[in-house]
Formats: C-alpha cells, structure tokens, sequence
C-alpha cells in the first residue's frame, strides 16, 4: 500500500486513513481481476503462473534493494 499510496504526513490520522483507502482500492482491484481472470482458459494458466515469478522477483530484488 505504501508503493500505490505514498502517504507520509505529520498528522497520522491522515496517513491511517490513506492506508485503509488504499486497502479498499486494493481489495475492490484484485476482487475485479479475479473475476476477469475466472473466465481465462486453464491454456493461459502456466503463462499467467511464468508472470507472477517474474513480478515476485521484481518485488524481492527492490524489497533488498
């Protein structure tokens, strides 16, 4: 949440609340991809499986960066 929403106030009322916003945004998005990605073929299963790795690594190396 802190990447999509780079809230950093001195009022932490206001940093709580962006993070509950960008958890409702988050949940709402991911609730929409799931029910697009519902309707994909089991072909395109291993494709999407190869892109998460690739996105999970691109986390971890700027996690350790």
């Amino acid at each position: 949440i802190g990447l999509i929403v780079p809230v950093h106030t001195a009022n932490p009322w206001i940093n709580i609340f962006a993070a509950i916003a960008g958890m409702v945004f988050l949940a709402a998005l991911i609730g929409v991809i799931e029910s697009i990605m519902a309707r994909l073929r089991l072909l395109h299963v291993p494709q999407l499986l190869v892109w998460a790795g690739v996105i999970a690594v691109i986390g971890l190396i700027l996690i350790l960066r």
